[in-house]
């Protein structure tokens, strides 16, 4: 029965460490407007506190609160014939392939410079109304609590990760969230170390391939 009204979005699109975490919450009216009332909104305007506990209890309260984490490592896989664009449209419909027949309505954050584009994708899936917006965590409910959960599903498993690499380079510098801000010194430390990247790393984006290209660059020039 199609009577669930769901949310999708994503975090961890930016950074050059660790995994994009796409996340989907579906409910029914009654339940977004409980939703609301907590304080569900945008995940990028609230603490990490403040995602936490929003996220147990939308886990709580939706009737579906799901998240599908997708490493590094497959995203270098994946990026040998794909966009991080078209990559996105694979995962969101990875994600709601389970759960479309009880979903009579669809809201997107759009990861294409053409909002409606993106929507298009999820045709398949017979939904009625599927509405593919960009900014859609500041503008619903649903896709607002899919931010949230997918936010803290990626920040645990980023604390995870650094509390790993932490522990077996200790000297090497911390890397946060892995947005290259700060993750940029950790990587060049290590790929100086090791003459690799870790299997963290998102190996097609611009600060690993500066790295690389810089110090591939030094290493001749010792032979010069």
């Amino acid at each position: 029965m199609r009577n669930l009204i769901a949310g999708m979005d994503e975090a961890g699109r930016g950074p050059v460490l660790g995994p994009l975490v796409i996340g989907l919450v579906a409910c029914t009216k009654q339940e977004i407007e409980i939703l609301k009332e907590l304080g569900v909104d945008d995940s990028k305007a609230l603490s990490e506190k403040k995602r936490e506990n929003l996220a147990n209890s939308i886990m709580e309260i939706a009737e579906i609160a799901d998240t599908l984490v997708v490493s590094a490592k497959e995203i270098n896989e994946l990026m040998e014939d794909h966009t991080l664009n078209e990559i996105e449209v694979l995962m969101f419909k990875k994600l709601i392939r389970k759960y479309s027949k009880r979903i009579s309505e669809l809201y997107l954050d759009a990861a294409d410079v053409k909002a409606e584009r993106f929507g298009e994708h999820f045709s398949e899936f017979n939904i009625p109304v599927v509405v593919s917006e960009h900014k859609a965590d500041s503008k619903y409910i649903v896709v607002a609590a899919a931010s949230i959960i997918a936010k803290t599903e990626r920040d645990r498993q980023m604390r995870q990760l650094q509390d790993k690499y932490s522990k077996e380079f200790p000297n090497l510098p911390k890397f946060g969230k892995g947005y290259p801000a700060n993750a940029k010194e950790f990587l060049k430390e290590y790929y100086l170390k090791y003459w690799e990247f870790p299997p963290i790393t998102r190996k097609r984006w611009k600060t690993a391939k500066k790295i690389e290209k810089e110090n591939a660059q030094n290493s001749l020039e010792d032979f010069i």
